[in-house]
């Protein structure tokens, strides 16, 4: 309830109060770094994740947030670690491998950012970040006309999503396709 309601203070006194009276409660440990990971405290989350996973070696959501808190960090390659741990306890989801080829992707590793992006496809291919994320590599690469497909099939899914119109602009622009830039 005060996660809801963003009394994130309180959240945090809470599981601190409960973890002194049941310190072996890995929901508790999971939910304290939600709660710092809310307030931009990455490194107390993963501690707090850490916890939760010395409690039960198995937690995916856990290795799934401590990752996201390593995300946060530009700790790229500790994130993709522990985005690939998570396969290890549970099958493998679309919004895992977009994760894991965002880092990539931001580590400037476009091919193996691109091929996670496909096994997000792959696995759901209504994820349309991760039609964009392709897109994006390819406009990198010079790539206008796979890049433009690419993003097309995104906004085909999500047409209301402007900042992907705004993308599929921009790579016309510099493709040379000036009227349909100006749509």
């Amino acid at each position: 309830c005060y996660e809801i309601s963003n009394k994130l203070d309180e959240c945090i006194l809470f599981f601190n109060e409960f973890l002194n009276k049941n310190p072996y409660s890995k929901a508790a440990w999971f939910n304290l770094g939600i709660a710092h990971n809310n307030r931009e405290e990455y490194e107390k989350a993963i501690e707090a994740y850490d916890f939760a996973i010395a409690i039960d070696d198995n937690f995916a959501s856990a290795y799934f947030n401590k990752a996201n808190s390593f995300a946060n960090l530009n700790l790229f390659e500790k994130a993709i670690e522990y985005y690939s741990e998570t396969f290890r306890f549970e099958e493998p989801e679309a919004m895992t491998y977009y994760y894991i080829g965002e880092c990539y992707e931001k580590l400037n590793d476009l091919e193996k950012a691109r091929t996670n992006y496909r096994k997000a496809i792959d696995l759901d291919p209504l994820r349309a970040d991760a039609w964009i994320g392709i897109g994006m590599i390819y406009e990198e690469m010079n790539k206008y006309t796979i890049s433009i497909n690419h993003i097309k099939r995104a906004i085909d899914i999500e047409p209301a999503n402007s900042e992907y119109w705004y993308m599929l602009g921009d790579v016309q622009y510099k493709a040379d396709l000036f009227d349909e830039a100006k749509k």
